[in-house]
């Protein structure tokens, strides 16, 4: 609706997950770097947490674009504590069946792919997103999916992505064994009042548009309201956006931002 009237190519604030659109706040590039440093050095397990909105999905995306040609990427998500078992997600994810196996012959399929990808020198890993939905016994399988790896070869890696409650899952007595080979963990940060104003500028400039097109009482007032969380600024600034076309503003000023603001939160 607005995008022509600012000169944009596409909505630079939209809801859904794109890493083109990432930006390489501090807290992301540390997340990223460490992930990379996981993949490079074969460690066993990764853990990454962020609250809801904190950008973990399109880090995810990033890291499958970005490695998906060296290694085999399974991406689990909604997998949920009530189901029975965690390895039939597994191998949808990595398209080896669309149908349900018992325990035993999908064990062997799994186990055999790692096998054949390892002979290709190629490395199996599973990213399982929101993570701590999976609750213990779930985890627990992955952690004995995990012992497929033997002293040599290092067959399988494995990224758990979630919400703080995954820290506090993960520090059970009867999580121990799983902790012990977690070499990655890193919780993603809040933007700061710069970087948000950064991110606002990037998410704009990728899309076509100025990148003064907010001005920095506006931006700072994104960052007030949000408290620096990307999903938020997202919504702040999209319906911004939508009040300045309506006024036919040529800049988002803090006045359009707290009016649209004040009007969303009427409605919860």
């Amino acid at each position: 609706m607005y995008e022509s009237f600012y000169g944009l190519k596409t909505k630079p604030f939209a809801l859904l997950p794109d890493h083109d659109f990432l930006y390489p706040g501090s807290t992301h590039r540390a997340a990223y770097s460490l992930l990379e440093y996981g993949l490079i050095n074969e460690a066993p397990f990764m853990v990454f947490t962020g609250d809801p909105g904190m950008g973990k999905t399109s880090l995810l995306q990033k890291l499958v674009a970005e490695h998906g040609t060296k290694h085999t990427i399974g991406l689990v998500t909604n997998a949920r504590y009530d189901v029975e078992h965690l390895l039939p997600w597994i191998l949808l994810s990595l398209g080896l069946s669309k149908h349900k196996l018992d325990p035993v012959e999908a064990y062997h399929v799994f186990s055999e792919f790692l096998t054949h990808e390892a002979k290709q020198n190629r490395r199996v890993i599973l990213i399982i997103d929101e993570a701590q939905s999976l609750g213990s016994d779930l985890l627990e399988e992955l952690r004995l999916l995990s012992n497929l790896n033997d002293g040599k070869t290092l067959k399988l890696q494995i990224i758990l992505s979630g919400q703080p409650d995954l820290h506090t899952l993960l520090r059970r007595i009867d999580m121990t064994q799983l902790a012990q080979r977690i070499v990655v963990d890193y919780h993603l940060d809040p933007l700061s009042e710069e970087e948000t104003g950064m991110c606002i500028r990037h998410r704009i400039q990728v899309a076509g548009g100025h990148p003064s097109l907010f001005t920095d009482k506006a931006c700072a007032l994104v960052h007030r309201l949000t408290r620096g969380n990307p999903r938020l600024i997202n919504q702040v600034c999209d319906v911004a956006l939508t009040y300045g076309y309506a006024e036919q503003a040529r800049v988002i000023t803090s006045k359009l931002v707290a009016q649209a603001a004040f009007d969303r939160s009427k409605g919860g």
